[in-house]
Order: structure tokens, then sequence, then C-alpha cells
């Protein structure tokens, strides 16, 4: 199962782990990782999401609330990663946490500069909005597919 991003193919792609990392441009990279179970509180997973293995590195800008073009919802975390020691930012981040009714889809762009992160966001824009979910593969989404098509 994973998060489907249409118009991504273009980009040059690495996979790191299960992540699928696109080079948007010279300084910016789109991790897309495969969907997850949705947790009971949402908050939480968010904030481990935005704030990963160093949350006290990691100083949030923004949060927004919004929806794709099919009506799926998503919360947007802009967040930069800091040096502990001088507290300047050392990495842009927007993380795109999707919810496809029990599973999660997750994107995060990632910039070494401020030039760079707008550049990459303005040619992910028109794409983000068309994410879907792609729940095709060994496992079952949902029990009740089990009996469809009998």
């Amino acid at each position: 199962m994973q998060l489907v991003i249409p118009g991504l193919v273009d980009l040059p792609r690495t996979d790191v782990g299960a992540a699928a990392v696109y080079q948007v441009n010279e300084a910016a990279a789109l991790g897309v990782y495969p969907l997850v179970p949705l947790p009971a509180e949402l908050d939480q997973w968010g904030r481990e999401v935005v704030g990963g293995n160093t949350p006290d590195r990691v100083r949030v800008l923004t949060v927004a609330e919004q929806e794709t073009e099919h009506g799926w919802p998503i919360t947007i975390s802009v967040s930069e990663l800091v040096d502990p020691e001088t507290g300047q930012a050392t990495e842009l981040r927007m993380h795109f946490l999707f919810r496809f009714v029990e599973y999660g889809g997750i994107a995060v762009l990632k910039a070494t500069n401020t030039q760079a992160f707008e550049a990459a966001f303005d040619a992910l824009k028109p794409l983000l909005g068309h994410a879907r979910p792609d729940f095709s593969g060994a496992e079952l989404p949902a029990l009740a597919l089990v009996w469809s098509g009998m």
C-alpha cells in the first residue's frame, strides 16, 4: 500500500529504506513513505512524524489543515531543523500528512536553503493536491475485501 502523487515519475528517484526519494532540484528532495495504519491519537502521530528522532532540534513554523482535490484531509507542517549550538536553521522541511480513512500517508519535502525550498514547493504544489492512496499489495486494508466479489 502506498501514497501516490501523480507527476513524480518525471523526477529522479532513489529508494532509501521504505521511502521513495524524488530529487526536485539540486538542494531539495521529497520523500514519499508507504501507507501506515492511523493511530487513535492523530495529534501525537503528527508530532512524532514532524519531530522525528530529534524533536528538540525541530522548530515548527506553521501547521495548516487542508483537503486534496479528491477530498482527503491533509495536515501540512512547515518546520526547520536547527543547529543545537547556534540555533540557526540547517534544513527547511514541509511535512504532508494525508489521512485516508484508516491509513495515513506521509510525504516530506526537505531543502538546504530557502530558494530551493520555495522553488520545490512551487513545482510540487499542483501535484500534491492530487495525491491518493493505492491499497493494492499483499496486505488487505480491510477484512471486508476478503468477501468482495463472492
